[in-house]
């Protein structure tokens, strides 16, 4: 049976830091007005944020003058996203695995990276990455409704 999309939003993103808090507050914004709840509206927060912010410092390589695509479709129970984009593809051609860290350590004794693609990973359902031509594409959904 076919999944009823109740609302879609576009947005197109720059490739910088400052693009991408901008997009993530105008999306918690509009998120909120469809009724999304506050810790669902977290909860994408997270991920989108891990995604573009990974578009921008290794697709873009922190290149300002790139920009990408991200869309949303809101379901009663989910929200699906796709992230588009025009940079250097995931190494291997793979999404990263992704590493849990003891966060009962000290902050400093936080290993750089490899976090993000775990809260990805735990966050969502059906995680996709596909290279066409010289288009990146990472599509997942993310269930809404659960904490509550």
């Amino acid at each position: 049976m076919p999944i009823k999309v109740s609302h879609a939003l576009t947005r197109v993103v720059g490739s910088t830091p400052e693009d991408v808090r901008a997009t993530l507050k105008r999306v918690a914004e509009d998120l909120g007005r469809l009724g999304v709840s506050e810790s669902d509206r977290e909860a994408v927060e997270v991920v989108l944020a891990e995604c573009m912010n990974n578009v921008v410092e290794h697709a873009y390589c922190e290149n300002p003058n790139g920009e990408f695509e991200l869309k949303l479709c809101l379901t009663q129970e989910s929200l699906f996203c796709r992230v588009e984009d025009r940079g250097k593809p995931m190494p291997g051609l793979a999404i990263p695995t992704g590493d849990q860290h003891d966060l009962s350590v000290d902050l400093d004794e936080l290993p750089e990276g490899g976090f993000g693609w775990f809260l990805i990973r735990e966050l969502t359902q059906d995680l996709n990455y596909s290279r066409e031509a010289d288009r990146n594409s990472l599509s997942f959904n993310i269930s809404l409704g659960q904490s509550e």
